[in-house]
């Protein structure tokens, strides 16, 4: 029997896109989603730098963000270039074979009164490609000459801070130096794209957000998250669990901190997107990525750990995420202030206990996930050694702090991830889902005291107002009167 015509015209939108999403057996219709940037053929680092350039263009609220980044006025309107070269400089691809005029990827002109006020040269790389040091040494050197005041690069590379490098560069006052990574900037678009005060207000504007969103997310653009820590990872655990000495100068190091640092971007980015405001994970006591590393490096070897520190808007502190390589644990904590108001240890933590209970009856399942490795550490004023107990054992928290002036308390949570921690992609896994875990089921649920301000009392208030409303001013007073 020959099955009914199929009739769009008067059809429910409701049925149609029921159509669409038929199965494979059951479909009556075969499609492909048109979208204003189509992804269909392979793309190159050129089709990423022209949408990217294009949009910001275009899209007034994702020009305001990523200017503010890179510290690019919003005065004026900004025309964008790709495939930019300058024939007549003395800057020459010495990489070609042809030795001709140096190619960039992206120019973006700030134009104000009719004149150029401000410019940013673009270096774009795509999937597995890394910026070198040569080539954007060459590049600042052609902005130099140019007197381009900004060079930004952009690939898979995750850094803490745009002002970071992932490479060592020989920097120049001239011309500021930013990186970003593309997932970076989705997530850029993301909070834009988040119910939140930075919201795109043109509707049109939102439109052409998403499809640009579409556009970097679709597997042709080969944007990625780090999702896999090198083999020198696991030899560092490995060898500081086999209490192997490493000097400074040990390439290990060095490789295994930058995967702990790009991982810490890339969680702050899956942060970002699900929380939808930018979350902070720039350690500021240093100025460059190397001056960090050296850090973490005399980290290792004296202490054998590793640090990470998020800053989430409105939280109730820096969430610090430590890991222990010679005991491979991971450990999540924030400190939260306690009422000082109240005169007892005791009265001052049982305030935090109904703000951890309520947090329980949230989520029950995830709390009972964490609940066995979570931790209250008493600050106590004065002290070094201070009471810490599990949660389970709360009264014993309470019995060790009893006639103790407690200014806040630390709560942490800590895992150990035993042979996870050297596995590659195991230990990301892990690492990341309880952090989110921690954060998700704790942290963004926790405030702070705040001290009241002072009370007044009402009725003697107004009773003072009304008396010195009373009062003759032209007693006593050297100010002369009108005479009458």
């Amino acid at each position: 029997m020959a099955s009914k015509n199929l009739e769009l015209i008067g059809m429910s939108i409701k049925d149609f896109t029921n159509l669409l999403n038929a199965s494979k057996e059951d479909r009556e219709i075969l499609f492909r989603e048109a979208h204003l940037i189509p992804t269909y053929k392979k793309l190159d680092e050129l089709s990423l730098a022209s949408v990217f350039l294009s949009s910001l263009t275009m899209i007034e609220e994702f020009r305001n963000l990523f200017c503010k980044e890179i510290g690019l006025s919003r005065i004026g309107y900004l025309k964008a270039y790709t495939e930019v070269s300058f024939p007549k400089t003395t800057i020459y691809d010495e990489s070609s074979i042809k030795k001709g005029p140096l190619r960039v990827d992206g120019l973006l002109l700030q134009i104000a009164g009719g004149k150029i006020k401000d410019g940013v040269l673009f270096e774009m790389k795509m999937g597995s490609q890394e910026v070198n040091s040569r080539q954007i040494n060459t590049y600042l050197n052609l902005a130099k000459e140019l007197k381009i005041p900004r060079l930004v690069s952009i690939s898979n590379q995750f850094v803490p801070s745009p002002t970071d490098y992932p490479v060592e560069i020989q920097r120049t006052n001239s011309v500021s130096l930013y990186h970003f990574s593309w997932r970076y900037i989705i997530t850029l678009g993301s909070i834009l794209l988040t119910d939140n005060d930075l919201n795109i207000s043109d509707p049109d504007q939102v439109k052409i957000m998403r499809e640009v969103m579409s556009f970097f997310n679709h597997p042709n653009a080969a944007v990625n998250t780090f999702d896999s820590m090198s083999r020198e990872w696991s030899e560092l655990v490995e060898g500081v669990r086999a209490r192997k000495e490493f000097s400074k100068n040990n390439p290990c190091l060095a490789v295994a901190i930058q995967d702990w640092i790009q991982e810490e971007q890339d969680l702050a980015l899956k942060m970002s997107d699900k929380l939808g405001v930018m979350v902070d994970c720039n350690k500021r006591q240093y100025k460059t990525m190397q001056e960090r590393v050296e850090a973490e490096k005399r980290q290792i070897i004296e202490k054998e750990i590793l640090e990470s520190q998020f800053r989430i808007k409105n939280a109730v502190s820096t969430l610090n995420v430590q890991a222990y390589l010679g005991t491979r644990r991971v450990v999540c904590c924030v400190e939260v202030r306690i009422p000082q108001d109240k005169k007892t240890a005791s009265a001052r933590l049982n305030w935090l206990k109904r703000q951890i209970d309520a947090c329980k009856l949230k989520d029950e399942k995830t709390f009972s996930s964490i609940e066995s490795g979570l931790w209250l550490n008493a600050m106590v004023k004065g002290r070094m050694a201070n009471p810490k107990e599990l949660y389970s054992s709360y009264e014993q928290l309470l019995e060790e702090s009893k006639n103790c002036d407690v200014k806040s308390v630390r709560i942490s949570y800590e895992k150990d991830l035993a042979a996870r921690f050297t596995q590659n992609k195991k230990f990301i896994e892990e690492y990341e889902k309880l952090v989110l875990a921690f954060y998700s089921v704790l942290v963004q649920n926790l405030k702070n005291w705040e001290e009241t301000p002072p009370k007044m009392n009402i009725r003697e208030a107004v009773e003072l107002a009304s008396s010195e409303a009373n009062i003759d001013f032209t007693k006593n007073s050297t100010i002369p009167t009108t005479p009458s």
